[in-house]
């Protein structure tokens, strides 16, 4: 019996008993546009995390620490389990360009697929780092340790800046 393969959206839409894929039609296209669904069945499970700032302060003071909380996500089709890695940057643009590097923190999650947690972090401003207004830049999961996905989805940039003194 032949799957039911049809085209939404720029993807091809596998149908298998009662199991949807969705999967981007041309990731699995063979030669005359024909579709593997061993392909399919070989995908390995991935995690996916992306995240937001969910709160930070309006100002800061250098040589202290600021609290920080983040939702994190994992979009994935695998539960995340381990300690993750959140570098924080500040910039002085919206898009988070030309960052300058404030501290590397760390926080065990455990995430199921589809799921999210918050999480807090202590982001130490050390003395000398340059004052006036900045956007908090949070890049999750920096090294890939986990060994994502999607690495294009990783940055996460405050819609407001931080008055640094």
């Amino acid at each position: 019996m032949q799957p039911i393969i049809e085209t939404l959206e720029s993807r091809a839409y596998y149908s298998v008993g009662s199991l949807p894929w969705l999967v981007p039609a041309p990731t699995h296209k063979a030669a005359g546009g024909a579709v593997h669904l061993e392909a399919l069945a070989k995908r390995k499970p991935r995690i996916d995390l992306t995240g937001r700032v969910s709160r930070y302060p309006s100002s800061a003071v250098l040589g202290k620490s600021m609290s920080v909380s983040m939702i994190i996500d994992d979009d994935g089709t695998k539960a995340a389990v381990g300690t993750l890695n959140v570098l924080f940057e500040f910039s002085t643009s919206p898009s988070g360009a030309n960052p300058l590097q404030l501290a590397t923190t760390t926080t065990p999650i455990n995430i199921n697929v589809g799921a999210s947690q918050t999480v807090r972090f202590s982001v130490p401003l050390a003395l000398g780092l340059p004052t006036g207004h900045e956007y908090l830049v949070a890049v999750i999961d920096p090294t890939n340790a986990f060994s994502e996905a999607n690495l294009s989805n990783k940055v996460s940039v405050t819609k407001t800046t931080i008055d640094v003194t």
